[in-house]
């Protein structure tokens, strides 16, 4: 069964650990925008990293490297940086925001300006499927905060599963950045609806209504049961489609860990979505298309001059 936890400001204060983001952002100034998440945000994450206490941490999406940079604090403060690996992965070198800043580059600032000294690997310019072996098994803690569209998180949480430990958390941020940014952010929400494990969501007074951008999920004994309903949930329609080479390195995992009967789901959905978004493209191209034609002119004219007409007619 699934179990959504809405908890109440009592607990969510005992929950939340503020200690290694304050302490981050005492050491050095973080530039505008900086890190990503919020205060709040943040202190859930390394909550949970302190109650669950996990061997080895995989992270996708490092941006600047803010988030990561805390993670690392957290580690410490714990005393957990030499007993705990954190693997950190970005499909870009470089920081999509930034003028030239390598992915993760905070991180790299923090380590150097702290001396910090732990396991922590950084994958940049690759996809999961591409470094899935190095990394290994018995991953017991997933971050997951990449693109937010769908196919996105959908597809690493899909690569990675097999690969989790029977009660391993994971952490999906922006899960209400939709209602933020106004624009088709909802994959991780989705993601979190759609999977059947054990749910955490924490009350965000910080935000109007209360309503958390990040949750969590801890995988149980049904979350391989109704894996189905994630390769389903591959029909939604997508807000971009991911270039096929990339896509191929995904089925090729998949392949190795599921039913085959779930990879030829993946690869038509990849059809099916190529020929939704070509037509979805053709039809926004449409309106102009017609304005050029001179079908689209002659139709104009004839309903347009019997109207002039009249208007005439009537100021007589």
């Amino acid at each position: 069964m699934s179990h959504l936890l809405i908890m109440n400001n009592d607990i969510s204060v005992k929950k939340l650990f503020f200690d290694p983001r304050q302490r981050v952002v005492d050491k050095f100034a973080f530039p505008s925008n900086e890190p990503e998440m919020t205060e709040f945000e943040s202190a859930f994450l390394c909550g949970l990293i302190r109650e669950k206490k996990p061997k080895k941490i995989v992270e996708f999406g490092i941006a600047a490297g803010g988030t990561t940079a805390i993670m690392l604090e957290c580690l410490s403060l714990l005393g957990m940086n030499e007993t705990t690996s954190l693997f950190s992965i970005d499909c870009c070198e470089l920081f999509y925001r930034g003028n030239g800043e390598k992915s993760g580059y905070l991180a790299e600032e923090y380590k150097k300006n702290t001396g910090w000294k732990g396991n922590h690997k950084v994958f940049l310019g690759k996809y999961y499927p591409q470094v899935w072996e190095e990394i290994g098994n018995d991953i017991d803690f997933v971050v997951l905060d990449t693109v937010h569209r769908l196919p996105g998180e959908f597809l690493d949480y899909l690569a990675i599963f097999t690969c989790l430990t029977p009660h391993a958390c994971v952490v999906l941020h922006d899960i209400n950045l939709n209602h933020i940014d106004g624009h088709e952010s909802y994959a991780t929400q989705l993601l979190m609806d759609t999977v059947v494990a054990d749910k955490y969501l924490q009350k965000d007074a910080s935000r109007e209504y209360g309503f958390p951008n990040i949750g969590a999920f801890e995988i149980n004994e049904n979350s391989m049961k109704y894996i189905s309903d994630v390769f389903h949930a591959l029909n939604i329609t997508w807000n971009y489609l991911p270039e096929k080479p990339v896509y191929e390195l995904y089925l090729q995992l998949y392949a190795q860990n599921y039913n085959p009967e779930f990879v030829r789901y993946a690869e038509v959905a990849y059809e099916l979505q190529s020929h939704t978004l070509l037509n979805k493209h053709n039809a926004n191209a449409m309106p102009e298309t017609w304005r050029l034609s001179s079908s689209y002119k002659i139709g104009r004219m004839i309903t347009y001059l019997p109207r002039k007409i009249k208007s005439l007619l009537v100021r007589k």
